[in-house]
């Protein structure tokens, strides 16, 4: 199972420790970065969806292995991702490829927003700051 992570809103910039506290002893912080992903403000947090050219930036971590069942249980619960029930969540959990800044290339879970996104404003350049 895949380790790694990239946040692009509210869990960036180590705000893991103030909304997940209980894992954040197990992330930690690899290199800055995008995917390709369109980013929209849905109010109380971003919300982004895949797309082919828009970059979308953000972090990508790394979660500590023998942690990673207990600390994706806890972020999936955070993000409203249902397992047993995937279409009926606000988020979807999915490996997707990241680019970090210094040109490496690798698969990290994301979390993609599950709703309509018609009524909600893009974020140009597709950096999330609240």
């Amino acid at each position: 199972m895949n380790n790694k992570l990239f946040v692009y809103g509210t869990l960036r910039n180590g705000s893991i420790q103030h909304y997940v506290p209980q894992v954040a002893a197990y992330i930690q912080f690899i290199a800055n970065g995008f995917v390709y992903g369109k980013l929209f403000d849905a109010g109380e947090y971003p919300a982004a969806i895949k797309h082919n050219e828009i970059k979308l930036y953000g972090e990508l971590l790394e979660i500590v292995p023998d942690k990673l069942d207990k600390v994706l249980m806890v972020l999936d619960k955070y993000e409203d991702f249902n397992v047993q029930s995937p279409e009926q969540s606000l988020f979807i959990r999915a490996i997707t490829e990241v680019f970090t800044d210094d040109n490496q290339q690798c698969s990290a879970n994301i979390y993609w927003y599950n709703n309509n996104t018609e009524s909600l404003k893009v974020i140009e350049g597709g950096i999330y700051r609240k």
